[in-house]
């Protein structure tokens, strides 16, 4: 608590600076550990780039799923997507499913629309024989709650936006 005469026009200066230089440490912490999730998204992103370009392989019930998946996004998005565009964006749903269902307090998010349906249904085949979701992402489990900390705290649509948004250009 700052106890200071806000009559003189210096001390009211110091005191609105002091006000307005105040970040929560919610906020804080989630602005501290942006830059690590930076650093460790590119080698999950990769795992995971690797992990679909095995399944591809050796997983026929993967394989299909994937292929409903690109096919459902080719007619609803553009026909001319190409496949590392939708395998981009497989990597980024699981990267950020946590965030969307937490922030937004959504859990049926991921269920709601048709792109949403079909891009679950692969990934429930990707991890089905390859790995827990919980257990792959446990790395970034520090960045998902300074994520849901910063969201809670702010509360307002302007800044979980904003918090999306940073996460969408780590990605």
């Amino acid at each position: 608590m700052l106890d200071i005469d806000i009559t003189e026009p210096a001390n009211l200066i110091a005191a609105l600076q002091h006000l307005f230089a105040y970040v929560p440490p919610e906020i804080d912490n989630w602005q501290t550990t942006v830059s690590d999730f930076r650093e460790q998204v590119p080698d999950l992103a990769s795992r995971l780039k690797t992990l679909i370009e095995q399944r591809h392989e050796t997983d026929p019930a993967f394989k299909k799923a994937f292929t409903d998946f690109y096919d459902t996004c080719r007619t609803s998005i553009n026909p001319e997507l190409s496949q590392d565009a939708v395998e981009e964006m497989l990597i980024q749903h699981i990267l950020t499913e946590r965030i969307f269902r937490t922030v937004f307090n959504n859990s049926a998010f991921t269920r709601r629309n048709i792109i949403a349906r079909e891009i679950e249904n692969v990934v429930d085949e990707l991890i089905r024989q390859a790995f827990s979701r919980e257990e792959f992402l446990k790395p970034l489990d520090r960045f998902y709650l300074a994520i849901e900390q910063a969201a809670r705290t702010n509360g307002a649509v302007s800044s979980t936006t904003r918090i999306v948004s940073t996460n969408r250009d780590i990605l």
